[in-house]
Formats: C-alpha cells, structure tokens, sequence
C-alpha cells in the first residue's frame, strides 16, 4: 500500500509560484453510501475515480480519528493545514510535530494575499459577525482549498480532502449537508466519520492513544481559525492570555479599521462583540463575495469549512439555527 513518508524538507508552505485558480460554475452533488462505515465510506471514494486523500487536519478528536486511521489504511497522501493567519500558533505547532510523528506529509496553505486577505476585509466591513462567517470562510479557507487541489503536482490525480465532519455534530449539517461524499465543482469531500457519534470517536482517540492541540485545554476547541465571527465578549480576554501575539494582532486591525476603515466597518470595531448586519446590507455584502450558484448552496458549502474550531459558540450558534 501506498504512504507519502514525511521529512523535514517535505513540510510545503507555498503555494506554487504562478499557480491561479481556474473557475468552474459552482454546483454541489452529493454521493449516498451504501455501507456507512469508515472503511465503506473511504471505499465508495475510490469506486468513483478518487485516487489522492489529503486530511483537512485541524488537531481535533475528529481530524486527528480521521488521519488517525487512513494511516493505518495505508491511504494518506499528505495532510493539509490552512494557515488563517486568524489562529493561535500552538495550534499550527502541534500539527507540525504530529504530522512528523505520524510520518506524513504536511502541506500548510494560506489565503492569498496571506493575512492581509482578512484584514482587507475588516477595513471594508468591520469585524464579521455570525451572518458574515461564510464570507469569511470563502476567503480564508474555501479558496485556499480550491487553489490547493489544482496545484499542479495533482495535475494527473484525482483529489479529495479527507475531513471530520459528522451529520450529528448539529442541527445545520443534518439539514444542509445529507451525504458524506460531495463534489463542489471540484472540490470534493469525503467525511468517512459521517455517521459516528461522540462516544465512538472519543473510544477510538482514547483507544489508540492519540492527541489533540493543547488549545482544548485553555480555549475549548482548536483555535485554528479566529475569525470572530462566532466569538463571544470574554474571548478575547481568553485569547489574550492564549496568545498574546494574536491578540495584538487582533487589536492592531481594530485601530486600522477606527483610523482607515469604512464609514460602515467603524461600526464594527471590536473583535467578538459585533452584531450583524440587517438583512438588506447582508445580501449586499454576500453578493459581493458569491455568484448566484454559490449563493443557492451556501449553506452546503460552509459544512465543509466551519466547525467548533471557528469559536465556543460556534456550534451553538449552529443549533439555534
């Protein structure tokens, strides 16, 4: 069986120079399983055409069952780790020594033009709030996997990200996303955990010994991505003692926004305290960022870029919806 050995050169954290992404109209197909197993799920890939798995690991009990196990099948291509700019770094650092752990390759990509991607964005709108989280993950993580899987070292190959999402995990991803297999133009996802609930993934990471980032100890969740949009007041308190660097970094945006920003981003200055906008500037916004097919699946998409990782209410805001 086939296993990309990893090697300290072989941790690969820029995009390819040249390298454009090549639109396709959006459009979301989904594929049912007969046997909704791990091993029946990631089978049912390989039936269709799929030949390179690349985990979306983000160190989490999911992501880290998921590369976990496709290690141990003999299946993992690499391991890709979008680098926010918006995350603590203990997060980033911890995949890094667990992907030399494991013997994998690791890939970190981040959003073009790297931070700057997330700052443009608060300088036009302010600080995103819980409407706006599908903007955000559009540019600071969609496109960014878009990008990746046309890199040209997958040319020949047929890719898919392996990722942790589970149907169960809340009442959004029931309703919006109905299978564990789906194409976005492309793009295409497979969540072999699709059915497992919580005690089967904590009994398989205990099991197996496995680790998760430290940041589950101090924030609650991954703290990959700390965009805002679902934060709450105290967090940034919390992010303070986390990572104070990230917390500078967060305050150095809301004095560019105060000083250089929009007349409608200074209504949004602080970051984790932002109501969002009605429902007319929202669909104004939304629409500078979609096209109307992407607009007609957005909530398909955001399953396969949002988790718990995104803030401690993240999920909860999931559940009210």
């Amino acid at each position: 069986m086939k296993q990309t050995k990893f090697s300290e050169p072989d941790i690969s954290d820029r995009t390819p120079k040249g390298h454009r992404i090549h639109h396709k109209k959006q459009y979301m197909k989904e594929y049912p399983v007969n046997d909704k197993t791990y091993e029946g799920i990631m089978k049912e890939a390989e039936n269709l055409g799929y030949d390179t798995f690349i985990v979306g690991y983000s160190g989490g009990k999911d992501s880290g069952k998921v590369l976990d196990k496709l290690i141990k099948m003999g299946k993992c291509d690499g391991v890709l780790h979008l680098r926010t700019n918006t995350g603590v770094s203990m997060t980033e650092d911890f995949v890094i020594n667990q992907c030399k752990e494991m013997g994998v390759k690791l890939y970190i990509r981040e959003p073009t033009p790297l931070s700057f991607a997330y700052v443009a964005y608060c300088l036009q709108f302010g600080f995103p709030g819980p409407n706006m989280h599908s903007a955000i993950m559009k540019i600071l993580k969609y496109n960014t996997m878009v990008k990746f899987v046309q890199e040209p070292e997958f040319k020949d190959k047929k890719v898919a990200l392996v990722a942790g999402v589970r149907k169960w995990e809340s009442v959004r991803r029931m309703g919006n996303y109905n299978e564990p297999i789906s194409d976005d133009s492309g793009l295409t996802f497979i969540n072999p955990i699709f059915y497992e609930k919580d005690d089967e993934v904590y009994k398989y990471f205990i099991e197996n010994g496995l680790k998760r980032s430290p940041s589950y100890e101090t924030l609650g969740f991954s703290g990959e991505c700390m965009c805002g949009a679902f934060a709450q007041k105290d967090e940034a308190l919390l992010l303070k003692q986390v990572d104070p660097k990230r917390f500078e970094f967060m305050e150095w945006i809301t004095d560019g926004i105060k000083r250089f920003g929009s007349k409608n981003a200074q209504k949004y200055t602080k970051w984790g305290d932002t109501s969002d906008f009605d429902d007319v500037r929202n669909q104004e916004i939304m629409e500078k960022f979609f096209t109307p097919e992407q607009l007609e699946n957005i909530d398909r998409m955001a399953v396969n870029t949002c988790g718990s990782e995104c803030g401690m209410s993240t999920m909860k805001g999931m559940l009210d919806i």
